[in-house]
């Protein structure tokens, strides 16, 4: 997807069955790539979306919040229970 060069490059699950190694890699490149186009991240694991510039988070279909990840970890519960696991 990203030899491709889109200006917009979705991404649901990129790093899920990846190894610790090989997702920072993907990630590295992800936002190397990230520079010149929007890029949407679709994730469970925090640590795939810890350098977004602005996290959604969902739940039952709706977001209930929004921000940083610094943001999230000191104003909602729910992320702050996520990120510890």
């Amino acid at each position: 997807a990203l030899y491709d060069n889109p200006p917009v490059l979705v991404l649901d699950e990129a790093t899920s069955s990846l190894d610790g190694i090989t997702e920072t890699e993907v990630m590295d490149a992800i936002k190397s790539a990230s520079k010149d186009r929007t890029v949407i991240m679709i994730a469970h694991r925090l640590s795939t979306v810890q350098n977004c510039d602005v996290i959604y988070l969902m739940e039952k279909g709706d977001i209930i919040a929004e921000g940083t990840y610094e943001e999230l970890l000191a104003s909602n519960a729910t992320f702050r229970k996520m990120a510890k696991q």
